[in-house]
């Protein structure tokens, strides 16, 4: 995907252009592949290039193209991006509903790491709602996971972000 390639460098133009041709080729030629990844990749390149009506649409449609598949893998992967689409615009409700739902399917399936990410993504929420102990919980929670799923990265932000709240909670360790 060269849309896929020019999002991950931060050129959103690009990428959205790239991204709405594999579309447009996908429907024209009636292959759904992997479309739920590229609504969801130009959700997320709308959002960096500030456009939030159409990232939300596309949020969205990614959204419904995993449900018809069915997968609540895949649905856990969307429900956690539209909870940081949320989070990213302050409407912390909406962003803990998508991000719990998330939880709870990746739960479900045994997901670990994307149940990592959702509860570091819910911790993020609490923190900067200025609920650190509950924050902190929620990043714990995220670091079992990632320890049990054995993804380094998630393992190193779950403790970057324990640090964060013991440093809101004025505890510097």
């Amino acid at each position: 995907y060269l849309g896929e390639h020019y999002h991950y460098r931060g050129d959103e133009p690009a990428a959205i252009n790239y991204l709405q041709r594999s579309i447009a080729l996908s429907e024209e030629f009636g292959i759904g592949f992997l479309r739920y990844y590229t609504y969801n990749l130009l959700g997320q390149s709308y959002s960096e290039a500030g456009d939030g009506a159409k990232a939300l649409l596309y949020l969205e449609r990614g959204l419904a193209e995993r449900e018809t598949l069915g997968s609540k893998r895949l649905i856990s992967k969307a429900l956690k991006d539209l909870g940081m689409f949320y989070r990213a615009r302050e409407n912390y409700g909406k962003a803990l509903e998508y991000l719990e739902r998330s939880l709870r399917l990746a739960q479900e399936t045994q997901y670990r790491e994307m149940a990592s990410i959702a509860h570091r993504q819910i911790g993020l929420v609490w923190l900067e709602l200025g609920e650190a102990e509950t924050a902190l919980a929620s990043f714990r929670k995220a670091l079992g996971e990632a320890q049990e799923s054995e993804v380094p990265d998630e393992i190193g932000l779950s403790l970057q972000e324990i640090g964060r709240a013991y440093a809101q909670l004025g505890q510097e360790q």
